[in-house]
């Protein structure tokens, strides 16, 4: 009989181990899960799991922090998790329709009257 072990405290030593180990293993599960990566850090795995690119033409908000869950399968819903964790808005601009990401003031109001 093989002796059961407890890997809890060998494995994920704290929370950002295990934010890390849920990351990593959720594609397992068909999610993708993204924890207190920048807005920046972001837009390029937009690009390879949802092959959608999008600008942001305000640098500044390539800094917001994004903490989010989506299913791999569903870019809607992954754009509706993305706009509420950076307190963005997703659109479309100029006669190419090329998909871009604004600041959503309602948003960030909405976040500050929850505090």
């Amino acid at each position: 009989e093989i002796p059961k072990r407890d890997w809890s405290s060998d494995v994920c030593s704290s929370d950002l181990d295990m934010a890390k180990a849920d990351a990593a293993t959720s594609f397992a599960d068909g999610k993708v899960i993204i924890n207190g990566a920048t807005l920046g850090e972001v837009l390029p795995l937009f690009t390879k799991y949802y092959a959608l690119t999008m600008e942001v033409k305000d640098q500044a908000l390539l800094s917001r922090p994004v903490t989010m869950t989506a299913d791999f399968a569903g870019k809607k819903e992954a754009i509706a998790a993305l706009e509420a964790a950076a307190m963005v808005k997703f659109g479309y601009e100029g006669t190419s329709a090329k998909p871009v990401l604004k600041d959503d003031p309602a948003a960030a109001a909405k976040a500050a009257k929850k505090k």
